[in-house]
């Protein structure tokens, strides 16, 4: 066993060592998976209250505009992309300077971007949730609130895409991985009992729910925001709050295209979303339930992916590509690994998981138990997309991810589902099957560009451009971080260990 161990995991491609601070892909991967748990349990303890309180009548009415809202959040964390890859290079390179401007800049970029798209999102709030199929006709007694409810989440998005994204982001980067953890403990913690409490001790009246169930959500958010801006100050970590047009030019140019396709993959649900709202109400909230549980069986694959990209962009700021290909090889062997035994054994839980977490009948647990099979094969490639896809842009080879994403997402997810579902009729079972024929087209045409090193080239051209721009802004910037020393202090903060 020891040397079968040996042989499939090469201890020393699990950290890296910058100067005097040490990266391991197991210290980075544990607290994001648990950080994600954390965030994802907010809305399953929601879901699962709410479908047992008042009979589950606010189920669709919370789970349809949530589904529309994610095309908003996967264009606002273009900005927060771009700043994980440039952050994560240039910690490697060690210039803490421009680090600093860096987060300022995608700060304001960030906070800026809310207001206009969720703004836009709120004044056209009714024209777009009848277009994904919300009319009175289908949903009648609930449209009111759900239109309600989408209305005032665009406000507490707002607030929130304007504080906490960015610092998390930067602590991520820096090393700091736990205090995103904890910060997804306290929002879940405090979403939990007030819920409960509004639920079942104060037993709120039907016209308050949408206030409430809002409230709670934004008090959750202030309170990790809290906990994240003291995490990030006590660090010493640096901010310089401007708008430097050089820097925000590169977030742009590799966050546009990796969320390019982040949005089409999330543009690509929602209409698959909206092809189940055509069919039976049951199997729209079927695929709501199912999305809730197979999301706990990808999260280890993920955390690694996000963990791995870290490094990733690490080491190729200290310019070790060898290094890079190496361990993205022996990633993709863990990732596949968890997946494909944790949706297995989702998959013989299947009933007794459904019937833990929802008040759900008997057709949708039929659609479950077939469908968590079905699932294996749609993780065993979303795990090969989330170390290949993640890694390939932490190297700014983004426009390669954006062009493979989109043409799979239209292609296979949407294509093949509105084919299976209208044509052939397999309604959910047919949908699923597209879904494992996406993720696995992406999986492998990512396999095939880290393993011929085409990234290498694209990297080299994309770091050329990079360090221009870091030179013309050390040239016509006179001022320095906001707490900022020498840079010789600035440097030996840098190389403390984490």
């Amino acid at each position: 066993m020891k040397n079968f161990i040996s042989k499939f995991i090469d201890k020393d491609l699990l950290s890296v060592n910058n100067g005097k601070q040490k990266m391991s892909i197991i210290a980075l991967a544990i607290p994001i998976f648990f950080e994600n748990i954390g965030v994802h349990l907010i809305g399953l303890i929601q879901t699962s209250m709410s479908s047992r309180f008042m009979d589950g009548f606010f189920i669709d009415a919370f789970n349809v505009p949530n589904a529309a809202m994610a095309p908003f959040s996967t264009i606002l964390s273009l900005v927060t992309t771009g700043l994980g890859i440039l952050l994560s290079i240039y910690l490697g390179k060690g210039k803490k300077k421009d680090c600093a401007d860096i987060i300022g800049t995608a700060y304001l970029a960030s906070g800026l971007m809310s207001i206009l798209i969720y703004g836009l999102g709120f004044l056209f709030a009714d024209s777009y949730l009848e277009l994904l199929g919300l009319t009175a006709e289908k949903y009648g007694p609930y449209m009111s609130y759900a239109k309600l409810y989408f209305k005032v989440k665009m406000v507490a998005l707002i607030i929130y895409f304007f504080t906490t994204p960015v610092f998390t982001t930067a602590l991520r980067c820096y090393g700091y991985t736990q205090y995103g953890l904890i910060s997804s403990i306290i929002s879940s913690v405090v979403t939990a009992v007030l819920t409960y409490v509004a639920y079942y001790v104060v037993k709120v009246p039907k016209d308050s729910v949408v206030w409430v169930v809002c409230g709670i959500g934004l008090i959750a958010n202030l309170s990790s925001l809290s906990f994240v801006l003291t995490a990030f100050f006590r660090k010493g970590l640096k901010i310089r709050i401007c708008i430097n047009p050089r820097w925000l030019v590169a977030i742009l140019k590799v966050g546009v295209p990796a969320v390019v396709a982040g949005l089409s993959y999330t543009i690509s649900q929602t209409i698959t979303s909206s092809i189940c709202a055509h069919l039976d109400k049951d199997v729209l909230t079927a695929k709501n339930y199912i999305n809730q549980i197979v999301f706990f069986v990808y999260q280890i694959g993920w955390s690694i992916g996000q963990a791995n990209s870290l490094m990733v962009g690490r080491i190729c700021g200290m310019g070790d590509l060898d290094r890079v290909s190496r361990m993205h090889r022996q990633n993709i062997r863990l990732v596949l690994f968890f997946n494909i035994m944790i949706s297995v054994i989702f998959a013989l839980l299947a009933r007794p998981l459904f019937e833990l977490f929802f008040a759900a009948n008997g057709k949708i647990l039929h659609y479950a138990e077939i469908i968590l099979w079905i699932d294996v094969a749609v993780e065993a490639g979303r795990g090969m997309n989330h170390v290949g896809q993640y890694g390939l842009n932490a190297t700014g080879d983004v426009h390669y991810t954006t062009i493979v994403s989109m043409t799979s997402c239209w292609a296979f997810s949407v294509g093949l589902s509105a084919l299976f579902v209208y044509v052939f009729n397999w309604g959910l079972y047919g949908m699923w099957v597209a879904f494992a024929v996406d993720e696995l087209f992406r999986g492998i045409a990512y396999y095939i560009r880290w393993r011929k090193g085409g990234w290498k080239t694209r990297y080299k051209k994309e770091e050329a451009t990079l360090e221009k721009a870091s030179a013309d802004s050390s040239d016509s910037s006179s001022e320095e971080a906001v707490n900022s020393g020498s840079s010789e202090e600035e440097n030996s903060e840098e190389n403390k260990a984490v």
